[in-house]
């Protein structure tokens, strides 16, 4: 399938977008994985699998885990879209802003941003259901794909592309906080 959307959050997000009634889902794939449960993904495989295919991952070569966090991701994205087939994904919406938008706490964002391994899975799939009922998406999934994603990497970045995505979520969480409040616009910093 080709597709101009770069990283394949936003490939993923695009497949699941039904406008008129109609995208390249069917019902059949999206419905279940919008039921996912995510501590049970293997069960929904042949319904992950063929999204994962679509969006341009190389299946073949993701380990039980990596396979694991990308279902989940998959699944936030059945949560946000909806039956209506909705944007999930927006680039320009900043993760943390639509966070601070849709009402979470910021006990709930320490929880979310402190979140290590399982935890962290249970974290965004329950932020999942949180934003999709107060009608929060489209947001930039980007900083949630990284820090799922790289939670369970190897990888010699990982460390540093977790705490960039903790770093990015927090800053436009407590931008957005700063301006409810009616803060001053900061000046210049000695």
């Amino acid at each position: 399938m080709p597709d101009d959307a770069p990283d394949p959050v936003a490939r993923i997000a695009r497949l699941f977008r039904r406008p008129g009634g109609q995208g390249p889902l069917p019902t059949r794939i999206t419905a279940p994985l919008r039921r996912m449960a995510p501590e049970r993904w293997s069960e929904r495989l042949p319904e992950v699998l063929p999204v994962l295919v679509r969006a341009g991952l190389p299946v073949e070569r993701l380990s039980p885990d990596e396979t694991r966090r990308w279902a989940l991701l998959v699944h936030v994205v059945a949560v946000l879209a909806g039956t209506e087939g909705a944007p999930a994904h927006a680039d320009g919406r900043r993760a943390g802003a639509a966070l601070h938008a849709a009402g979470l706490s910021e006990a709930r964002l320490a929880r979310l941003l402190s979140a290590r391994g399982s935890s962290l899975l249970d974290q965004v799939a329950r932020l999942a259901r949180l934003l999709a009922a107060r009608g929060a998406a489209p947001l930039d999934l980007r900083p949630f794909a990284r820090l799922v994603i790289a939670d369970g990497s190897c990888e010699p970045d990982a460390a540093r592309r977790i705490e960039d995505a903790r770093l990015d979520i927090a800053r436009s969480y407590y931008a957005a906080l700063d301006r409810a409040a009616g803060a001053p616009e900061p000046k210049d910093l000695p």
